[in-house]
């Protein structure tokens, strides 16, 4: 009879069905929140915000996983997202105005031809950037002031701030 040919064997099944490995992945945002000034903003190293690992190991955070296209140097906030296999970490940018100031003791002067060229207009102004005091650079100077007798400009530009003396030239002592 061949039903029991195979009492005595002995039946082993192995089964070698591995489970994919899924390393652990973390995004994770340096800080919640910063504060830059307006003229940081656009050159501001975003990637310096993040951290990212797969199994403790760092992975170095690179652009493309950064969604910049909130990234605006107007006042006010935008949020910074970095993606990496489906992790996600979220940053908050606040934009803080730069402020530029030009005051300008007096409006207008009345000056003889002959001390046009000597006199110290800058005197007259002071420059600030956050109320800190700066230096007039010729670059921020426009001046049609000549020594003939008339009525001319002498104007100092902060960035978008500017003031303008009026100077009058006069041929009397």
């Amino acid at each position: 009879n061949n039903d029991n040919i195979c009492d005595n064997c002995a039946t082993t099944i192995e089964t070698n069905i591995k489970t994919p490995y899924i390393p652990v992945v973390e995004v994770t945002a340096v800080k919640e929140k910063i504060s830059l000034k307006d003229t940081e903003v656009l050159n501001y190293n975003y990637k310096t915000l993040f951290e990212i690992s797969s199994d403790g190991e760092k992975i170095p955070v690179v652009e493309s996983y950064l969604d910049l296209t909130q990234v605006s140097d107007a006042p006010g906030t935008f949020e910074i997202v970095c993606t990496y296999e489906d992790k996600t970490a979220k940053v908050s940018v606040e934009v803080i105005e730069t402020i530029y100031e030009v005051i300008l003791s007096v409006d207008e002067i009345t000056i003889n031809k002959t001390l046009v060229e000597e006199y110290d207009y800058l005197s007259l102004f002071t420059a600030k950037i956050d109320g800190v005091l700066i230096d007039i650079t010729s670059s921020m100077i426009e001046s049609n002031v000549s020594t003939e007798a008339g009525r001319y400009e002498f104007k100092v530009t902060n960035n978008k701030v500017s003031k303008t003396l009026i100077v009058n030239v006069t041929n009397l002592n």
